[in-house]
């Protein structure tokens, strides 16, 4: 599943976030909380990339068509040939930040991290 250059990544992410206790845990089921926000690592699209998939929550059910509405206009507006999209996580219903970073630095990954889960 993982390349070298993609665990090598993790690896220093980890030592820079402070988890490095967690990098075998993290590479095995490719999952890590920051700021008590589920987020998700996948292989990229290349042996270098990752794929960042961050939870933003459930949404109230009374308002979940307009949220999902605006969700969906706001992929409109995104600029894909970067990755970014939004979209629903199938088992949990919750909406989700996805985006993917080519060749990043540990450094790089930790503060894309952080951005997205503020």
């Amino acid at each position: 599943m993982w390349k070298s250059p993609q665990r090598q990544l993790i690896k220093e992410f980890c030592i820079l976030a402070g988890i490095a206790e967690s990098q075998d845990l993290i590479l095995k089921t490719g999952t890590l909380s920051c700021q008590d926000i589920p987020v998700s690592l996948l292989p990229g699209s290349n042996d270098t990339s990752l794929a960042i998939y961050v939870q933003l929550g459930q949404p109230d059910p009374s308002q979940i068509t307009t949220i999902y509405r605006r969700l969906l206009e706001l992929n409109l507006l995104i600029t894909h040939t970067q990755g970014e999209h939004f979209a629903v996580d199938p088992d949990s219903g919750a909406a989700v930040y996805g985006f993917e970073l080519a060749n990043p630095t540990a450094e790089q990954l930790w503060r894309n991290i952080q951005r997205a889960t503020n």
